[in-house]
């Protein structure tokens, strides 16, 4: 008797479990979401670094945004144009090149490092860029200069940032992701983005007159227009303080370098 109710009790689950199969099995293809394979083309072009800079939820997330409009194709700072370009196609926005603008980096602008730039007093508190500008607005003379403690290289999560043995930091645009933190988490706003082609950058961040400027750091822009002068093709202007070149307009010609007595423009990739 005992047999027959057990058998019983497996019939009845193994019916139950049948009907309940089925009907999972019914459910799934009844609700299932298709995906658009056009998702899955624009991932495996983006970096996967999951960065976040693009304001979504990882590369997953922008590439769905992207597809379904929402989102515009420069919102990954990391990807180059030709990267931009093939996602352009993928998504059925072709022949929009001059709309897709190169990678963007950061760059720090100031060449005031413990060699050149005046200190007010020896920190000792806490290794933190942050900190350190709450205690009379940091060691170093210069307002607008970096403090050199390093905060943008444990800010940044890709290994991109070092500090030089003289107290500046260094960007490898090669690790870079563009993803803005250390610009976000810098106190003295040293660092902006600039395209991965910027080639001569000024490294200087200050807007006080020359003789304040001279007075704090050796290196400072001062304002001198020399090199604006020399410029073939306008690409110097004094809008916001010192010297800021347009690298939409630069051509990498390098004039402006040796033209600068305080030494606070640098190239790099130069023509000729």
């Amino acid at each position: 008797m005992s047999l027959n109710i057990v058998f019983l009790s497996v019939a009845v689950l193994a019916v139950l479990g049948f009907i309940l199969g089925a009907g999972l099995s019914y459910a799934a293809r009844v609700f299932a979401v298709v995906r658009d394979p056009r998702i899955d083309a624009v991932l495996s072009e983006l970096p996967g670094a999951n960065c976040g800079a693009c304001g979504y939820p990882g590369c997953s997330g922008y590439a769905e945004a992207l597809v379904n409009g929402s989102a515009v194709l420069t919102g990954c700072p990391v990807s180059k144009r030709e990267t931009r370009q093939r996602i352009a196609d993928i998504i059925g926005q072709g022949g929009t090149a001059d709309t897709i603008t190169d990678k963007q980096v950061p760059t720090v602008k100031c060449c005031g490092d413990d060699n050149k730039s005046a200190r007010l007093f020896q920190y000792s508190g806490l290794e933190d860029c942050r900190a350190a500008s709450r205690l009379y607005g940091g060691p170093r003379q210069c307002r607008h200069g970096c403090l050199g403690l390093g905060t943008c290289v444990n800010a940044c999560q890709f290994g991109a940032i070092t500090m030089s043995s003289s107290g500046l930091p260094v960007i490898d645009r090669d690790k870079c992701t563009g993803c803005g933190m250390c610009i976000d988490i810098c106190p003295r706003q040293v660092m902006s983005m600039v395209p991965e082609k910027a080639g001569v950058q000024v490294l200087c961040n200050s807007g006080e007159a020359a003789k304040a400027v001279r007075q704090v750091c050796r290196t400072g822009c001062i304002k001198c227009r020399k090199c604006a002068k020399v410029c073939p093709v306008g690409a110097v202007s004094f809008e916001n303080g010192p010297a800021e070149i347009d690298p939409g307009l630069c051509t990498n010609c390098g004039l402006c370098i040796p033209e600068c007595p305080v030494n606070c423009i640098y190239g790099t990739n130069l023509a000729g």
